[in-house]
């Protein structure tokens, strides 16, 4: 599963948009499907993802608005892939304890994810570029920086565990969950070829803008 954030539908090439540059997620659309017709029930990032991960709505997850924890007593995607004999990878943001910048704690918080082989996450933040993340290592909770761009890590971190696990006879499921293209949008908080792309356009504004 692929969670970009803050990422709008029209603002792809495959979409129309002559600006966007978007080819790996152009072929994933031409030998997939895109939904033209989807709904999702929070336009907030926490809320939606709370009802990601349940299949409930977010006044049945108590995740109503960002900034607060998620009531973990829930049978989660996690717990059902794990009692379904699945491994499990979980890797980027989180954004369901309300630990700015910090860890995701070991156990019911991370909702079934506590089983998942390996899990790399941090709860929130917005480094795009030279982030961090969050692992365990035994019992212990060690903090690992990202050099680069963070985009580039998490994929090629669910390459290797997509490699890995297909050798195995265990069915598995991985998560990977981007920051970008939410803002904020600094040359210092993207990479510089990416940067390099668009240090020249300019973006005019939609005519519903106030």
């Amino acid at each position: 599963y692929l969670l970009a954030d803050q990422h709008r539908a029209d603002v792809l090439s495959f979409e129309g948009d002559e600006k966007a540059s978007t080819p790996n997620l152009d072929k994933l659309a031409d030998n997939g499907m895109v939904f033209d017709n989807a709904v999702a029930v929070s336009p907030v990032c926490a809320p939606y993802r709370s009802s990601l991960f349940t299949g409930k709505y977010i006044s049945s997850t108590g995740m109503v608005i960002n900034e607060v924890c998620m009531n973990p007593n829930h049978q989660a995607i996690g717990y059902v892939l794990n009692e379904g004999g699945y491994d499990m990878a979980y890797l980027g943001k989180w954004h369901l304890v309300d630990i700015h910048g910090r860890d995701i704690p070991n156990g019911p918080a991370r909702l079934g994810f506590q089983h998942a082989s390996l899990f790399q996450g941090y709860n929130f933040n917005h480094l795009n570029y030279k982030g961090f993340y969050w692992t365990d290592e035994g019992d212990e909770l060690v903090k690992k920086e990202i050099e680069g761009d963070q985009t580039e890590y998490w994929t090629s971190t669910a390459i290797e565990y997509i490699k890995k696990s297909s050798k195995e006879d265990k069915p598995f499921a991985v998560f990977v969950n981007y920051s970008p293209p939410h803002d904020p949008w600094k040359e210092y908080n993207v990479d510089p070829d990416s940067y390099a792309l668009y240090k020249d356009s300019i973006f005019s504004l939609p005519e519903n803008y106030l």
